[in-house]
C-alpha cells in the first residue's frame, strides 16, 4: 500500500483526500458548513485554500458535549455553559 501511495500521481492522491475530508464531514453532521465544499473542491483542483482559525461563531467540545460558543463573549480561564 506504501509503494501505491508513494506512486499515485498528486491528482489522484488529492482526490482521494478531498473525497475522505466530505466523507468524515458528513459523519459528523458538519457537511452543511458554509464555504466547506468549495474549499474542499479548491484543494482537490491543487488551489491553495485559506480558512479563518477563529470564526465569529464556533463549535467547542469540552469532555465530550458539543455547543455553540460566541467568542467574544465567553471567558478565558472555563470552558462555556451547555445548555
Amino acid at each position: 500500500m506504501r509503494a501505491a501511495i508513494k506512486t499515485a500521481p498528486p491528482r489522484l492522491l488529492r482526490k482521494v483526500a478531498a473525497r475522505e475530508t466530505t466523507r468524515l464531514a458528513a459523519v459528523l453532521g458538519l457537511d452543511g458548513t458554509p464555504g466547506l465544499a468549495a474549499a474542499v473542491a479548491k484543494a482537490e483542483r491543487g488551489e491553495p485554500v485559506s480558512v479563518s482559525p477563529t470564526p465569529r461563531w464556533a463549535y467547542t467540545s469540552v469532555l465530550g458535549w458539543t455547543a455553540p460558543v460566541k467568542w467574544q463573549e465567553q471567558p478565558t480561564t472555563r470552558p462555556p455553559n451547555p445548555r
